[in-house]
């Protein structure tokens, strides 16, 4: 069973950790675990962050679609040398283990993991794609250059701490506190050993200044946010490769999933939900490796079996391969609001100090993530960019387009202070499809010279066109021939024209003879 353990100070949390030995490590034959389950208050403020929008993208909000999120990975040793590469043992992980790690968070959480090519038929539609990229931080909080990306070393010999094993309470307690660097610009990870058969655990975002009573703490706190994983469940090389069945990186994806605002599938009780309509309902957490279909009909409305392959369930590592369409927009919603998790958006501790030419886009501000145009079929872009580098920016070309097609350029001229944002308003793209649209930008030549990093020179915004919506009056009318009837529209079309010819919002209908009219 996935471990994974969330200590949030609500009324609702459910602790059965001291039932377990404390004093030893061990890989569980299943995942075990015990976690919180999250208040109705925080699902309220989730479905009401945007009044025209729910989670599952309809109407207007504000999401950025791609995310870059800079980590730091705490690694906690007993006065060790650092692993071999191919170490079994050791506590002082190797930096091809911790880079092992990042690669399968870029895979899982965007959809690119192999294993996709085992999702059932029924549910490869649903495949999740998150457009969120874990990056190795490069710069420490006091702005000087890491010398291994994205890891932090700590001897808990010289900080005085007791071995690991480590409790939870010992690690939020102790070793959080005093080692965290700021949660407002870094995915604080830590990896050590832990005991009481726990592979893993997170703090959920923060909903911030949101009035809701009762959250604090474990919520993303100062001091406490972040995740834990155990230092042999972490990667897939490397001291986690022989422990099977949590041997893929998968309980870093499972943790990090609710690091940024994902339930477990089955909704943390029986038949329950996860609040996103696309993952169907489980009866509780599944373990091992499920045949699919499994557990068809068992809840109420569940005709497809269940989604035992979700990252979110409690499956082994070979058995869980997706994230599902609708805990994207729910991350992406949660991302943007979500005080910390929103402040990561503009950090720039993945970028070296004196890059020199360094422009990237931030964001897309319009159109906005999953937007929908009523029978408008043009876009007027707005780009959110930042001066990365070392130096002003003064210039800089957009390539731009929509659908792959009609491809447009524009030369920016400027004068943006390094580490600052500007937005930058582009031509309009006409010729729009109706449904799905792709807005692709692409920056490039800051000061006309070559872009020392090119990650975040790219960005993708996925917005839709529709033809509206109308009521007919009456809705469905039996017209005997010789008879008439007049038909009312209603609704958000501009135009309306009738495959008889008429046109406008009323129309006499008077058929001799059956006829279908649209």
């Amino acid at each position: 069973m996935r471990s994974c353990n969330f200590k949030i100070k609500t009324l609702f949390l459910i602790s059965f950790l001291t039932t377990l030995n404390l004093k030893s490590q061990t890989i569980p034959a299943q995942r075990t675990c015990g976690t919180a389950i999250l208040p109705q208050q925080y699902e309220t403020w989730v479905q009401s962050l945007s009044a025209q929008n729910s989670i599952k993208g309809q109407g207007q909000n504000s999401i950025q679609s791609i995310f870059y999120i800079p980590v730091i990975v705490h690694v906690i040793h007993n006065a060790e040398n650092v692993n071999s590469v191919n170490a079994s043992t050791g506590n002082n992980l190797n930096a091809a283990q911790i880079q092992d790690q990042i690669n399968i968070l870029n895979k899982d959480f965007n959809g690119t993991n192999a294993d996709t090519n085992l999702i059932p038929a029924v549910f490869k539609p649903f495949l999740g794609k998150f457009q969120m990229y874990f990056c190795l931080a490069v710069v420490n909080p006091t702005g000087g250059v890491i010398a291994e990306p994205g890891i932090d070393r700590i001897n808990r010999v010289t900080k005085g701490w007791t071995a690991s094993p480590y409790s939870i309470n010992y690690i939020d307690g102790i070793i959080k506190p005093n080692s965290i660097w700021n949660p407002n610009l870094y995915l604080n990870m830590w990896v050590c050993g832990m005991s009481g058969g726990i592979l893993g655990y997170a703090t959920f975002p923060n909903p911030g200044a949101s009035g809701l009573a009762g959250l604090t703490g474990s919520f993303g706190s100062a001091t406490t946010d972040g995740v834990v994983i155990l230092n042999t469940a972490f990667g897939s090389i490397g001291t986690a490769a022989s422990n099977a069945p949590y041997n893929k990186g998968r309980t870093a994806t499972h943790e990090v999933g609710h690091w940024i605002g994902l339930r477990h599938i089955w909704g943390d009780g029986n038949c329950a939900t996860d609040y996103c309509n696309d993952t169907p309902i489980a009866q509780t957490s599944n373990f091992n490796c499920p045949t699919f279909p499994y557990h068809v009909g068992t809840c109420p409305g569940n005709t497809t079996g269940e989604m035992t392959m979700n990252y979110m369930d409690y499956t082994n590592d070979a058995c869980m391969y997706m994230f599902s369409k609708d805990q994207k927009n729910r991350a992406q919603l949660i991302m943007t609001n979500s005080p910390m998790r929103a402040s990561l958006i503009t950090s720039t501790v993945c970028n070296l100090p004196n890059i020199g030419n360094d422009v990237g886009i931030t964001f897309v501000s319009s159109p906005t993530y999953s937007q929908t145009l009523n029978c408008i079929f043009n876009i007027n872009p707005i780009i959110n960019i930042t001066n990365f580098g070392s130096t002003p920016l003064n210039s800089a070309l957009f390539t731009f387009n929509a659908n792959g097609v009609n491809t447009q350029t524009l030369n920016w001229v400027g004068n943006l202070l390094p580490n600052n944002s500007t937005t930058v308003a582009l031509s309009q793209i006409s010729g729009l499809m109706m449904g799905l649209n792709n807005f692709s930008v692409n920056v490039s030549l800051p000061n006309g010279s070559t872009d020392n990093n090119l990650t975040n020179n790219n960005n993708l915004q996925q917005f839709y066109v529709s033809g509206g919506s109308f009521t007919l009056t009456p809705s469905s009318p039996t017209i005997c021939s010789g008879y008439s009837v007049n038909i009312n529209a209603s609704g958000t079309l501009v135009n309306f024209t009738w495959s008889n010819g008429a046109t406008g919002a009323n129309v006499n209908l008077s058929p001799s003879v059956t006829t279908i009219y649209s």
